[in-house]
C-alpha cells in the first residue's frame, strides 16, 4: 500500500511537468513558489518577491536542555552568515543596489550579478525553525517584516529598526502591490500551532518584552526555545494572497506553517511572557488579548476576499504517514475549498539545505480519500528548492535546476 501511494504521487509530478500547456498571454501574471526547505518558501509575482519565514542555519547539536522538550538551549544561537548568503544566492536574493534591485557584483562571484531585491518577509510565527535567519534576511536585504509581535521584537533584539516589523494580529488586509496591471492583497488569518493544551509548543505565547542579545546585532545570537527568546508568536499566522488583474480570474494562495485542530473553533487566548534575562521571558507571564477562533479568522478573510474557494492550499501537514492531524484538514478544506494542495514543513530540523531532503512526504490513505472527496490535486515537493508555478491554467512543478547546481543538490 505505501509502495502504491508513492508511485501515484510520483505520477501526479510528472504529469504535471510532462503536460504541455498553452501559452500564457503576455501580459497574464503568474506565481512561482520555491520552496526553500521545512516551511520556508519563495514567492515571486511579477516584480514583487517576498519569503514566507527564513530558516536556512541549522543550529548546533545538541541544542536543548535535555528533558526541557524544547523549552530551554544552552547558549545563543545566532544566524550563519555563510549558509544565509549561499542560501540567497542560490534563490537570487541580494540586497538592493543605488538603481534598486539587485546586488552589487563585488567581482568575485558574478553569480550574483543577476539577484534581484527582495521586498518582504512574512512569519509564520516566530518559533526558530521559522523565524531563526529573519533578522539577518531582513539586515541583508533590507525587506520588510511582517508577522507576530514575537518576530518583531526578536529583530529589534538583533539591532533591526522596530520601523522594520510590521505586527499582525489576524483580520489584516496588506497591499503588496498596486499598479495599474497587478494588485497583490494578503488577508492575515490568525490560527493556533500543533498540538493541544497539554503541550508547550501549542500554547499561544507572545512575548512582551525585547530580548537581550549580545552584542546587540545579528551577531549575537537569540535563546531559541520555545520558553525563551523563540515562543510561537500566539499562535500562527496564515495568509491568504490573492492576485487581481482587469478582466482576469483572480488568483488566490492560502499559506500556513502550522496548526491544530482541537481548538479549532475556540477563541484564541494569548499569553504574554514577561520575564526578563536572565529569567527566561515565558517562565513569567501573564493573560494578554483574546482574539477570534481560527475557524472564524479563516472564514472572515475569504469572505473579506470575496472568495468561496482557493486556487492553491499549501498546508501543514507534518508526519508519515501525513498529514498527523487529519481533522485539522477537514476543518480547513470545508472552508477554502482547494483546487490544488501542496504540503509544507516537511524535512528534518537539523537537516542542512545542501544535504537534501531528508523525509519525503508519504499521504495516508484517509488523506488520499479527503483530496478526492473535494477534487483537490495533490502536488508535493520531492527535493528542496523544488519549484511551482500557478497561473491561470492550473498549477504545476517547474525546473529550478539552476538554483539546485548553486546548492549541489541533485533535481
Amino acid at each position: 500500500m505505501r509502495r502504491r501511494h508513492l508511485s501515484s504521487l510520483t505520477l501526479v509530478v510528472l504529469l504535471a511537468l510532462s503536460f504541455r500547456l498553452p501559452p500564457l498571454s503576455a501580459s497574464e501574471s503568474s506565481i512561482r513558489m520555491t520552496w526553500v526547505s521545512v516551511s520556508t518558501w519563495l514567492m515571486e509575482i511579477g516584480d514583487t518577491r517576498f519569503l514566507i519565514d527564513a530558516f536556512f542555519t541549522r543550529p548546533p547539536q545538541p541544542l536543548f536542555l535535555p528533558g526541557s522538550g524544547g523549552a530551554y538551549t544552552f547558549q545563543p544561537n545566532p544566524s550563519d552568515p555563510e549558509t544565509v548568503n549561499d542560501v540567497l544566492d542560490a534563490l537570487r536574493i541580494g540586497p538592493r543596489n543605488r538603481h534598486g534591485r539587485g546586488r552589487e557584483s563585488d567581482g568575485r562571484d558574478d553569480r550574483r550579478d543577476d539577484n534581484q531585491g527582495l521586498d518582504y518577509i512574512l512569519s509564520g510565527h516566530s518559533h526558530y525553525d521559522h523565524s531563526l535567519d529573519i533578522p539577518l534576511v531582513s539586515e541583508l536585504t533590507g525587506a520588510q517584516i511582517v508577522g507576530p509581535r514575537s518576530t518583531c521584537l526578536q529583530a529589534e533584539a538583533e539591532g533591526l529598526s522596530w520601523r522594520r516589523c510590521t505586527e499582525v494580529n489576524g483580520g489584516e488586509v496588506l497591499t503588496l502591490e498596486k499598479s495599474r496591471d497587478t494588485t497583490i492583497k494578503v488577508y492575515v488569518i490568525h490560527s493556533d500551532h500543533s498540538g493541544d493544551a497539554t503541550s508547550i509548543l501549542h500554547v499561544p505565547r507572545e512575548l512582551g518584552v525585547k530580548p537581550q542579545v549580545s552584542p546587540p546585532n545579528t551577531e549575537g545570537g537569540l535563546h531559541v526555545g520555545v520558553l525563551e527568546d523563540m515562543p510561537n508568536g500566539g499562535g500562527t499566522r496564515v495568509y491568504l494572497i490573492t492576485v487581481k488583474e482587469p478582466r482576469r480570474p483572480a488568483m488566490s494562495i492560502a499559506i500556513e506553517t502550522s496548526g491544530s485542530s482541537t481548538d479549532f473553533e475556540a477563541p484564541i487566548a494569548v499569553r504574554t511572557c514577561i520575564g526578563v534575562a536572565p529569567t527566561p521571558a515565558c517562565d513569567v507571564d501573564e493573560p494578554g488579548a483574546i482574539y477570534p477562533s481560527p475557524a472564524d479568522s479563516f472564514r472572515s478573510a475569504m469572505r473579506a476576499a470575496g472568495l468561496q474557494s482557493i486556487d492553491l492550499f499549501i498546508g501543514f501537514a507534518t508526519g508519515s504517514p501525513a498529514p498527523t492531524d487529519l481533522s485539522l484538514k477537514e476543518q480547513e478544506f470545508a472552508i477554502l475549498h482547494p483546487r490544488f494542495f501542496i504540503p509544507t514543513h516537511l524535512g528534518g530540523l537539523n537537516q542542512p539545505i545542501a544535504g537534501g531532503l531528508d523525509v519525503p512526504f508519504q499521504p495516508s490513505n484517509a488523506f488520499l480519500a479527503l483530496l478526492q472527496s473535494y477534487g483537490t490535486t495533490l502536488l508535493a515537493p520531492q527535493q528542496f528548492l523544488d519549484a511551482f508555478e500557478l497561473d491561470s491554467r492550473g498549477l504545476r512543478a517547474v525546473d529550478n535546476q539552476r538554483a539546485k547546481r548553486r546548492l549541489g543538490l541533485p533535481n
